[in-house]
């Protein structure tokens, strides 16, 4: 059968721009936006890496994971910058050792 597409709308309209964790608003080609897209394609790759792992690498699948995990409070931190516009909440939720 066909395969119905859904539409996603925002309401705030694509005029080039998204907006951080802290709602501050940036240019999609801001370099925020460019270091969380490279972490997020790294941590795919990461997991298709995971999904080739065998019994007999399940150390290296364990280290992976932990990556991973890195990775994701890493693209949290990344999307709360220390700009004055993040709140001592955000600021304390990303924050990771």
């Amino acid at each position: 059968g066909k395969i119905k597409k859904s539409n996603v709308y925002t309401r705030t309209g694509d005029k080039g721009t998204s907006v951080l964790y802290n709602l501050t608003r940036l240019q999609k080609d801001n370099d925020f936006f460019n270091a969380l897209g490279d972490t997020d394609e790294l941590n795919a790759v990461l997991g298709l890496a995971r999904h080739h792992c065998s019994a007999q690498t399940r150390p290296l699948d364990e280290h992976l994971e932990e990556i991973q995990s890195r990775l994701l409070d890493l693209g949290s931190a990344i999307a709360t910058p220390k700009d004055g516009n993040s709140t001592e909440a955000q600021l304390k939720r990303v924050d990771f050792p």
